[in-house]
């Protein structure tokens, strides 16, 4: 689900928080180059990789104050 092309664009959309990204993007490429410039993380899960926006990161390492325990329970510490 982390880059899924829509109507002719790329979307880049948080696979813990489901939220997409604001930003469209013309090419795979393009989006892979915005979540680097941008903090995303990347991880392999499986046989998926999973991509997890900079507000995700946050409520892991318990910067934020509001969390979903739910949404957490699989990942790892050391997967950071």
């Amino acid at each position: 689900m982390s880059i899924q092309k829509e109507y002719g664009y790329e979307i880049l959309t948080c696979d813990i928080c489901i939220e997409p990204e604001e930003h469209a993007f013309d090419t795979w490429d393009e989006a892979i180059d915005y979540k680097k410039e941008h903090g995303w993380k990347a991880r392999k899960d499986s046989n998926q990789w999973l991509d997890v926006c900079p507000d995700c990161q946050k409520i892991k390492e318990g910067k934020k104050n509001k969390i979903d325990i739910k949404k957490f329970k699989e990942i790892d510490d050391n997967d950071w």
